[in-house]
């Protein structure tokens, strides 16, 4: 399976590569972001992050007008201060970050006092960037990474089908 999802990743990298009107789209993703942080992505910012990353959705609120996914992204990080820095590019002057805390691990997040569950929020932990749908999920996040509340290890539904996807390095 992986090796056939590897063909097809080349493939679709040589399509874009031979796609003139993609590369002249990403030229100009490229300059404006140049523009707008005044950094290269290439350069700079890249190199700010590592190569180990994971996404995880936690539940579907189903409670509102609409559903609502929780979900959390992680990336780990080699420069934490420019990170953060990139971050606060985001704020402009109508938008207003704040700030809450789960024990010694600052969260920055936007409030949105109609539906507090779409609450997108941040923060770095032990070498990681977590952005979350809510900083409540980042908080339950922070609690099993600090081994207060089960983890999905602990769940017995996993447990029945975990055939080593745990395991170190197994690229899953």
């Amino acid at each position: 399976y992986w090796e056939s999802f590897k063909d097809e990743l080349l493939r679709q990298e040589f399509n874009f590569q031979n796609d003139g009107a993609a590369k002249e789209t990403l030229s100009y993703v490229e300059a404006a972001i140049q523009q707008s942080i005044g950094m290269s992505h290439e350069k700079d910012v890249l190199p700010a992050f590592s190569d180990e990353f994971g996404f995880c959705l936690y539940d579907v609120e189903t409670e509102g007008f609409f559903p609502i996914p929780e979900a959390f992204l992680f990336l780990e990080i080699k420069d934490e201060a420019l990170v953060d820095r990139l971050l606060q590019e985001l704020e402009q002057p109508n938008v207003s970050f704040k700030q809450d805390s789960h024990g010694d691990v600052v969260i920055t997040y936007l409030p949105n006092p109609l539906m507090p569950s779409l609450e997108p929020a941040y923060c770095f932990h032990d070498g990681y960037l977590l952005i979350g749908t809510s900083r409540s999920l980042i908080k339950t996040a922070l609690a099993t990474a600090k081994g207060q509340q089960p983890s999905l290890e602990t769940n017995q539904g996993f447990q029945s089908v975990n055939r080593g996807l745990t395991d170190a390095n197994n690229y899953v």
